[in-house]
């Protein structure tokens, strides 16, 4: 049910092969400068997730945080090194069903 990768440089292929652990609750993730807002679109599909944590994300916009927004049990997000996240980004987080923690 969790899951840390350590290390490496994901990429949104990467992300999408994580779907398949459909019972993912937590996954932190130290390293993906490559990951772009589809990997997280990807990562949106673990309906079970309720801690992502995202270190080195430079690729990710305010179109990748309001798809993981969605997660109806996230209640923890998360994210360093996103500069292309926005206000528009939090206001997306705002509306997070479940979300407690920043």
């Amino acid at each position: 049910r969790r899951l840390a990768l350590p290390g490496g440089e994901y990429t949104d292929v990467g992300f999408a092969a994580l779907t398949a652990a459909a019972a993912l609750e937590e996954l932190t993730v130290f390293r993906c400068p490559r990951v772009t807002d589809v990997g997280l679109r990807a990562i949106a599909r673990l309906r079970e997730l309720r801690t992502l944590v995202l270190k080195d994300a430079p690729a990710v916009t305010d179109a990748g945080v309001a798809e993981v927004a969605r997660l109806p049990r996230l209640d923890r997000f998360e994210l360093y090194g996103a500069a292309k996240v926005s206000d528009a980004g939090a206001r997306a987080l705002a509306r997070a069903p479940a979300l407690t923690h920043l």
